[in-house]
């Protein structure tokens, strides 16, 4: 199931279609694309789910260690501190029964985060006496999924909810306050393609495919600053998409349509909703080329949106393709707010009112002899009507934007390259460097572009050297950064990371029975994103699952 990728701000993991424990594997597009009736400008993620059992099967995983995380780039981080966030344990169920005209598939999981750094606690002592010796972020996840074939075509229902409960340290009114959080989801969508119905395919048959889906997200924060703040997001959202062959092309077309609403108590009384709706059309013409061409267009309340995408690949002999990609997007909001996007900088916090986006993309792929596999991307993107309201002020709140701010410019450019090397059936190993830095634009711009490392390396080998038995070291070497504000230091800068994790899986009882031991940053050298976010030294996870 596809998931796009040029969203804003952070992705909640258990807003997505399917259950982490029912996910197989991911693999990114980078290249712009249009899903679910609109443009992706920045590609999207494609999700592979595990395939449907046939009879009844059932696993259980339980995960530990001292794997950290940072609690985030907030000011009561202590500048050189150990690991302050401790995740885990885990706790994964899953349920699976399958027939050839249904299937149902049942998950829980179940985590933990604890804070580990003394200094963090000891905040606590006047809340509680004496200070407890850990304080735990509970996270409970079940969801549900059930298929079925019925009047030739495949239908999925799924459910679920994710629920967090624990004591957090908010910055801004500096205070430890109680957060509970409940987010829930059901969805229902179909297709009458006649693989996913189990059928054979029919020339120039009409397809259809269609999705249905409700989210809602409820906090309810107890502190001093309020006393009691309910946060409340839903959003309704729905498309129907039609596909037919045409002589030597493919025409796909359809709508979708999304309603939010936002109630925030007693910082918003009323409730405030949106409405916006998006059509979409592409052709995918057959041919040497094989070119695309798709169109994005939308309006709501806020204002209105559109762009188009055009795409080609040539084979240049049976080893070597090239292809090309064009895209771009125009954003209007109108006088009641401005669009954030956390997404284009990492934390940098940028604006605007009207924007326009415009990317070109190259990519040369070749074959080797041996089966190895090399290519090499380039891409440009042009970035017009940004507000900077905030960049790399993480610390602080930041700023609100007005009509008096100065629209800016961002002229970007990366190179990717990528390599797959098959060494042989029990020795598998790739490469993947990318570079990426600003070519033209304005000072804050530029400030903020340097927030993300400019050099990217991500390497790994698989060695197996027996059939229950795999070892995978895997090499991330990523280049210093600067964050220019928001630090004690005007100019604070990140080291440069470079972190070798090792992971060693072993299989026993006919496969039944998976242990595992992963080590991360066994160099132990220093890993951090942040100034003001935490070290993250040597660690190591153990974990083990059964399947029934």
């Amino acid at each position: 199931q596809p998931v796009p990728a040029d969203v804003a701000g952070t992705t909640l993991l258990d807003l997505l279609p399917v259950s982490l424990a029912q996910l197989d594997s991911v693999t990114v597009q980078r290249s712009p694309t249009i899903t679910g009736g609109r443009l992706a400008m920045h590609g999207m993620l494609h999700l592979h789910t595990q395939r449907r059992v046939e009879g009844v099967r059932a696993s259980a995983s339980h995960y530990s260690g001292n794997e950290a995380g940072d609690p985030g780039p907030f000011a009561f981080t202590p500048a050189a501190t150990p690991n302050v966030d401790n995740n885990g344990p885990f706790h994964q169920l899953r349920l699976a029964f399958g027939a050839p005209a249904a299937d149902v598939d049942l998950a829980l999981r179940r985590w933990a985060d604890n804070l580990t750094d003394v200094r963090l606690r000891q905040r606590y002592i006047a809340a509680a006496a004496p200070a407890p010796p850990h304080l735990w972020v509970n996270h409970l996840a079940p969801t549900a999924r059930a298929g079925f074939s019925a009047v030739g075509a495949r239908h999925d229902v799924h459910a679920g909810t994710a629920r967090t409960t624990g004591t957090f340290f908010v910055p801004a009114p500096r205070e430890d306050q109680s957060l509970a959080t409940r987010l829930s989801f059901v969805g229902l969508s179909g297709s009458t393609r006649p693989e996913a119905a189990g059928s054979a395919p029919s020339p120039g048959a009409l397809t259809a495919a269609y999705r249905i889906s409700a989210a809602s997200l409820a906090m309810t924060r107890d502190g001093a600053m309020p006393a009691t703040l309910e946060h409340v997001r839903r959003q309704v959202d729905g498309g129907v998409t039609l596909s037919r062959r045409a002589g030597a092309a493919r025409v796909t077309g359809g709508v979708a349509v999304t309603h939010r609403s936002f109630d925030d108590a007693p910082a918003i009384p009323a409730e405030e909703a949106e409405l916006e709706g998006d059509v979409h059309l592409s052709v995918a013409f057959d041919g040497a080329l094989a070119p695309t061409i798709g169109i994005s267009a939308g309006a709501g309340i806020a204002g209105i949106r559109g762009g188009g995408v055009a795409s080609f690949t040539h084979a240049l002999d049976p080893r070597t393709r090239v292809g090309l990609t064009a895209a771009g997007h125009m954003r209007a909001l109108g006088d009641d707010g401005a669009w954030i996007d956390l997404a284009l900088f990492g934390l940098g916090s940028l604006a605007s009112s009207r924007r326009t986006s415009l990317s070109a993309a190259a990519e040369w792929s070749r074959l080797a002899a041996g089966g190895a596999h090399v290519s090499v991307t380039a891409t440009g993107r042009r970035e017009l009507g940004l507000r900077v309201i905030g960049a790399g002020r993480a610390p602080r709140l930041p700023a609100l934007l007005t009509d008096a701010s100065p629209a800016l410019s961002l002229t970007n450019a990366e190179l990717g390259a990528a390599v797959d090397l098959p060494f042989g059936g029990a020795l598998l190993g790739g490469a993947a460097y990318r570079f990426t830095m600003p070519v033209r634009g304005s000072a804050e711009i530029r400030d903020a572009s340097e927030m993300i490392p400019q050099h990217l390396l991500d390497a790994s080998v698989t060695l197996v050297p027996a059939f229950d038995i795999r070892v995978r070291p895997a090499l991330h070497l990523a280049s210093p950064t600067r964050w220019p504000a928001g630090t004690p230091d005007d100019d604070a800068r990140v080291p440069a990371v470079t972190r070798l994790d090792l992971s060693v899986e072993k299989w026993m009882f006919a496969r039944r029975l998976r242990l595992q031991v992963i080590g991360r940053n066994l160099l132990n050298d220093v890993e951090r994103y942040h100034p003001l976010g935490a070290d993250f030294r040597l660690r190591v996870f153990a974990g083990a699952t059964a399947t029934f």
